[in-house]
């Protein structure tokens, strides 16, 4: 499971660097911007992960 947010954390900050290394006016809006919606993001992903595993898993156990 922290595998995929690693990765989506990566994305996200990677993006939102873009703009600041380029040396545009609005880099450090969008690399704040990008950091936190990493940090409201995060969480909820990982809760939506967790509930939707056990309930994907349990379809697939009665149509098997």
């Amino acid at each position: 499971m922290l595998y995929h947010i690693f990765l989506r954390l990566t994305v996200q900050a990677s993006i939102g660097a873009i703009a600041l290394s380029e040396g545009l006016a609005c880099g450090e809006i969008v690399l704040t911007a990008s950091v936190i919606a990493i940090i409201f993001t995060s969480p909820v992903g990982a809760i939506l992960i967790d509930w939707l595993k056990s309930k994907i898993f349990l379809q697939n156990k009665k149509n098997v």
